[in-house]
């Protein structure tokens, strides 16, 4: 049998209490964020779970929580060499392959959860594009039953009026973070799968669009286009930003992005996440067949070959990416790398516009311009796999977010 791995290390908690202070100040001053430690949780271990809208977010529950907290962190943070490997020796985070069934993942937290360490999960997996909490799988409840330790439910709020997922560029404001609801083991165990599934999906829900806070900012609307892709008029097609202002450009027609988080001009949308909710809606509603080979979108990408937790490599470089109903074509002056959807088993937005893929055990990273668009390409897959791959007549509606 296997020796178990030693997940927890003393260093970890001097790292934190040596590093953080430094954290709280760029938190406020980058965010408006300030918060008391739970002190009440200084010698308790829980799993924390959060909801995610800001990069900044892992710091966050580092500063509410006085004990070193263990983050379940996509896998992406582990490809960058030595900066990764700095950060698995000073914080120790527990890897996943997003958008996948990472069973290695749960393994780890139930390690780090057996020698007496705190976890910190965020279980939607993504940062959300609109201002609301997007998708949370109902296996995350199925995973804290597995580990059967107090679960802290941390609710942020304004992170996305500060710091909009497809923006570059931040906005005054106040970021809040606060303990919602601590759930103890002997209460949901007594608690159905979906009761407890209900009890986080409702806990964690935030809509930045109801906190009645003004973001200032110069350039509001600034790579918008990384979140929009179609437009009521023109379907799907390609935005161009500038400043406070976004315009279509098939069409022409402009929108302002507000410091309410409300949008004005000539489309009908008051919220971005109505605006995203049409958006979703126009896809699950496609007809893909008739474009299994007409071509829908095109960018240019480089795109790489990713080594799982050890490096990246250019692959393709300045490559011309073309967007079909059931497949994605790479094409250079040298080759052409085709990629059906059939071959593709899962996909996943990071950051502000890459995109990862998954073929087998090869896993590949698309990275665009600062105004690509990375979004569209995964929720065609998704729309593919649900009523092509799985024939289900597009009853599931997940799109990956």
């Amino acid at each position: 049998m296997p020796k178990q791995i030693q997940w927890i290390k003393k260093r970890h908690a001097i790292i934190k209490k040596l590093v953080y202070p430094i954290f709280s100040r760029s938190a406020f001053k980058k965010y408006g964020f300030k918060v008391e430690p739970y002190a009440e949780g200084k010698d308790r271990q829980f799993l924390i779970v959060m909801n995610h809208q800001t990069p900044y977010d892992q710091f966050f529950a580092g500063l509410l929580f006085p004990q070193p907290l263990y983050y379940v962190a996509s896998e992406d943070l582990f490809s960058n060499g030595f900066v990764s490997r700095l950060l698995e020796w000073a914080v120790k985070p527990i890897p996943i392959k997003k958008s996948t069934q990472d069973l290695s993942a749960i393994r780890n937290m139930m390690t780090v959860a057996k020698q007496g360490g705190s976890i910190c999960i965020f279980p939607e997996g993504n940062r959300t594009y609109s201002g609301t909490t997007v998708c949370i799988k109902p296996a995350i409840a199925r995973i804290i039953e597995k580990i059967k330790i107090p679960v802290a439910i941390v609710r942020l709020e304004g992170g996305f009026g500060v710091e909009p997922r497809w923006s570059n560029i931040q906005r005054s404001g106040k970021v809040t973070a606060k303990i919602a609801r601590i759930v103890e083991p002997e209460e949901y165990e007594k608690m159905s799968h979906q009761e407890f599934y209900d009890l986080l999906n409702n806990t964690l829900f935030v809509d930045d669009t109801t906190s009645g806070q003004l973001f200032k900012s110069h350039a509001k609307a600034e790579f918008i286009e990384r979140f929009l892709y179609w437009c009521p008029t023109c379907g799907v097609t390609k935005f161009l930003s500038s400043k406070n202002q976004c315009k279509c450009t098939t069409c022409n027609k402009i929108f302002t992005y507000n410091e309410d988080l409300t949008l004005s001009g000539d489309f009908e949308f008051k919220y971005l996440k109505d605006w995203n909710k049409a958006q979703t809606d126009f896809i699950t509603s496609l007809d893909l067949k008739p474009l299994f080979n007409k071509l829908i979108l095109q960018d240019k990408v480089n795109l790489y070959e990713v080594k799982v937790y050890k490096s990246k490599k250019l692959f393709l470089k300045n490559a011309t990416l073309e967007l079909y109903g059931s497949k994605i074509i790479f094409k250079t002056k040298k080759q052409n790398l085709e990629l059906t959807f059939d071959q593709i088993t899962s996909a996943s937005c990071l950051g502000h516009n890459k995109l990862n893929i998954y073929i087998g055990t090869k896993l590949y990273q698309i990275k665009g311009n600062e105004r690509f668009n990375s979004l569209v390409y995964m929720h065609f897959y998704y729309h593919y796999y649900n009523t092509i791959t799985t024939n289900n007549g597009g009853s599931n509606e997940f799109l990956g977010l």
